[in-house]
């Protein structure tokens, strides 16, 4: 009871006129009929959908409704027999053809054809570009042997999906062809031809494609850049180099190297068939080549990189094949380092040697430059900031200018330190090594006598040399050359230069053994517009009561050259360390908003800010002899904080089950005198939560939760005031909590099954319930190890040779009984 159930009464209207011979009155009679059939059957169905009825109701309705389509269907045959029907269905035709002439299957079907060929195009560009290229899924730490898996998965999908598309189509199109009549075949035969070409290039070009995915070797399917850790040396640290993008190598530089064991026994190993492991040696490129301790999986030195280049590094795998006994050499690519820059390190005499410990350049004294130009060309840099410290001291010597020069006057190994703002946060340094010289060792001292003269003293640090001949070279530093000459038998001479410049002296000096020398000055900048005023800044407040010093270089106090206050009253202390060049005369100053702040010594300046408004700080330096200054401006911005908060965590952080915290937010204060603190809310991190209460200070236990193995802990705290601020803090740390042992226990860690293979790195930890006076390990192979407190807890071992190896671990303490265990590990 569809379509036509619907349209009868309108198709006898249409077809009237065209039927005049039929009997009218039997057809309105049916007519009729079939209209109470129609509402009959909506009125049960609609019942039918109702939520109530049950199902012996629903039986007996769909029992009725059948009935009806019954009686409806011969009512049709009725309409048959009076020629109405056939009228009917040709109008019913025409409705439905134009209803659906909007949606044509053909262009559907055409259309549903383009994307499935640009989807095969689309995926057969991925695949060819992952044979060409099959490291790629490696590089997102998928293994190699599973990454050989993937490709070989992807060609029996790829290709089968060809074959049986062309195969199903072939099939369709030879159908057709053979049983469609009167109608051209042209299109047939074209699709037949063309399917049957993709049905044949499935077969060819996927064996082909197997055969070539079977013999990708591991090589090709291994990520060199996890063969390594590459770690570059910085000030106080070093760095994972693949892992921190923003890092940019910058020779002179210093790289150590450590083996991904894991990898190497893996992937690397396994390839190499049944051998005896003999040594694992890294070329780095530069001429060095280190050795890897079996150890601790880490190359026994370090490679020193000179210039500006690529460096690919490459892994040299000794070993001796079992079967034949041969001693055999493999080579794999392990990683190319990138210098991107470099920093030149160069003297007068251009002596300066690079060796792979360090740069030596000469003996002392030795006057060195150091050039940083490159760098900001080869990273773009615009901002030309840097911070220079050349001697070792964590002072800088010299700041915003890309050239350099320093004097070593002691002959050792000085360590430079070079920071880039503008670049990224990180130290840079590398060493320099002054040597020892055979003859008298000077110093030269320039004391200003008035304007432009100066005395010129040669001092010898060996009193008791003996000096012949002096000859005193005054040096233009700009241009590189000599302006004038003057022989002397004295050590020192006086001297006036003839105008505003930067100069150098240089003495040479003959001794009575006939030896040789000459010693160099700093450079002296006579008239220069500009000092270099070096100062720290200190502050108090009622938070803090005693003054700190404010990192200028790494802190939230100092953010692009503004310092923000976030407390009042808060007193700066301004200590001028340095100025240079220092000329005697100079006059030291501070200004707080164009006024000046009183000093008792002309170094140190104390200034009180109690007002909520901005100021500027001036720190000036003035040389009114020669009529130069220069000064340097801080701009101090206050940015109170609505609440002011400490939260002291005692004793530590760390501890074993039980572990009970104190939590002090004593000194906590609220910025704004009628306003103050109401209560506290405490959430400790492990489901217990205190609300609204005014103590200040509390202790709370953590526990270990041995259910859910949950041993760290993140509280926080809520501060509410009168005047409805809130501020939500939290302890700045973790709260861990160890779980509490009673006895010793020996784990390990990578080998839980207690089976490894030979060369196998074993992670071994120990479970001990109190801080031990001494721990003494017997690996069972005749290596020891003894170690005090916990500096062995976790260790590891490599066991080369086959055999069942009975770990032992001696335990001593303070107050306590020894204790002992001892584990089995078999290698195999």
């Amino acid at each position: 009871m569809a379509d036509p159930f619907f349209s009868t009464w309108n198709v006898w209207q249409t077809n009237n006129s065209a039927n005049k011979d039929v009997n009218k009155a039997k057809i309105e009679a049916i007519l009729a009929d079939q209209k109470k059939l129609e509402d009959e059957f909506l009125k049960l169905n609609n019942y039918l959908k109702t939520q109530w009825i049950t199902n012996e109701q629903k039986i007996e309705v769909q029992k009725k409704m059948q009935q009806l389509d019954f009686q409806y269907k011969q009512n049709i045959s009725s309409l048959k027999s009076l020629w109405v029907w056939q009228s009917s269905v040709k109008t019913s035709n025409t409705s439905t053809t134009k209803s659906w002439s909007k949606i044509s299957i053909k262009q559907f079907l055409i259309w549903c054809g383009i994307l499935l060929f640009l989807l095969i195009w689309w995926l057969a560009a991925i695949f060819y570009y992952l044979m060409g290229n099959p490291n790629q899924l490696s590089s997102v730490w998928i293994t190699p042997q599973t990454a050989k898996t993937l490709l070989q998965t992807f060609v029996v999908i790829f290709f089968w999906f060809l074959f049986l598309l062309g195969f199903a189509l072939v099939i369709v199109n030879a159908y057709r062809l053979i049983t469609v009549k009167n109608k051209s075949k042209t299109w047939y035969i074209f699709w037949l031809i063309l399917w049957f070409i993709v049905f044949v290039f499935s077969i060819a070009f996927g064996s082909s494609f197997m055969s070539k995915v079977n013999n990708i070797s591991a090589d090709d399917l291994t990520n060199p850049n996890q063969l390594l850790k590459v770690y570059y040396n910085l000030k106080d640290t070093s760095v994972l180099v693949w892992s921190n993008p923003n890092l940019r190598l910058i020779a002179p530089g210093i790289i150590n190297f450590g083996l991904n064991a894991s990898l190497f026994d893996s992937e690397i190993l396994p390839k190499l068939g049944q051998i005896t492991l003999q040594n694992i040696e890294l070329d780095c490129s530069n001429g060095q080549k280190l050795n890897i301790d079996m150890k601790t999986t880490n190359f026994n030195w370090w490679c020193m990189y000179y210039d500006k280049w690529n460096y690919p590094l490459k892994l040299n795998v000794s070993y001796i094949n079992s079967q034949t006994s041969e001693n055999l050499v493999k080579s794999f690519d392990a990683w190319t380092l990138v210098f991107g820059s470099v920093i030149k390190v160069s003297n007068k005499d251009n002596s300066v040697k690079n060796i792979p410990l360090d740069v030596i350049v000469w003996r002392v004294p030795s006057k060195v430059s150091f050039d940083a130009s490159e760098v900001f060309k080869d990273f773009s840099l615009s901002d030309y900031k840097i911070v220079w410290d050349a001697d070792w001291d964590g002072n800088a010597d010299k700041s915003d200018d890309v050239t350099f020069t320093y004097v070593y006057k002691e002959a050792k190994v000085y360590h430079i330190w070079v920071r880039f703002p503008t670049l990224n946060d990180y130290l840079y340094t590398f060493p320099v090594r002054v040597e020892q010289s055979d003859v008298p060792i000077c110093e030269i001292a320039l004391n200003e006598i008035k304007w432009t003269e100066y005395n010129i003293k040669a001092n010898f640090l060996d009193k008791s040399a003996v000096i012949t001949d002096y000859q005193f070279d005054i040096y233009d530093s700009q241009k590189s050359k000599v302006i004038d000459t003057i022989k002397n038998k004295n050590w020192y001479i006086d001297y006036i230069l003839p105008s505003k410049w930067v100069y150098s002296f240089i003495v040479k000096f003959v001794t009575d053994e006939w030896k040789q020398w000459e010693c160099e000055s700093d450079d002296l900048e006579i008239g220069s517009m500009n000092f270099d005023i070096l100062y720290d800044v200190y502050y108090k407040s009622p938070q803090s009561p005693n003054f700190k010093k404010i990192d200028k270089t790494n802190s939230n106090m100092y953010q692009d050259w503004n310092l923000f206050i976030s407390e009042i009253p808060t007193v700066l202390k301004i200590d001028i360390t340095s100025v240079v060049p220092d000329f005697p005369g100079l006059v030291k100053k501070v200004l707080i908003n164009s006024k000046p702040v009183l000093s008792s010594n002309s170094k140190i300046f104390e200034i009180s800010l109690d007002e909520n408004k901005d100021y500027e700080i001036k720190i000036v330096v003035e040389d009114v002899n020669r009529d130069v200054s220069s000064e340097e401006i801080i701009n101090v911005k206050i940015k109170r904080d609505d609440i002011i908060w400490k939260l002291l965590v005692t004793p530590d952080t760390v501890w074993m089950d039980p572990f009970t915290v104190q939590f002090d937010a004593s000194t906590t204060t609220v910025n704004d005198p009628t306003d103050e603190i109401v209560y506290f809310t405490r959430d400790f991190g492990d489901w217990d939560i205190k609300k609204n209460f005014s103590q200040s200070v509390v202790s709370h236990t953590y526990i270990y939760d041995n259910e859910k193995e949950n041993w760290e802990y993140f509280p926080f705290l809520t501060i509410k005031t009168k005047k409805w601020r809130e501020l939500i803090i939290g302890s700045g740390t973790r709260i861990i909590v160890k779980k509490a042992l009673t006895n010793l226990k020996i784990n390990i860690d990578s080998h839980p099954a207690q089976i490894a293979k030979p060369w196998d790195k074993v992670d071994f930890s120990l479970e001990l319930s109190w801080l031990p006076t001494t721990v003494k390990r017997d690996f069972g192979n005749q290596n020891f190890l003894e170690c005090k407190a916990r500096e062995c807890i976790e260790t590891s071992k490599i066991f080369d040779t086959p055999g069942i190896y009975n770990i032992k671990v001696f335990i001593t303490f303070d107050n306590k009984p020894d204790l002992e265990w001892n584990i089995n590990l078999k290698v195999q």
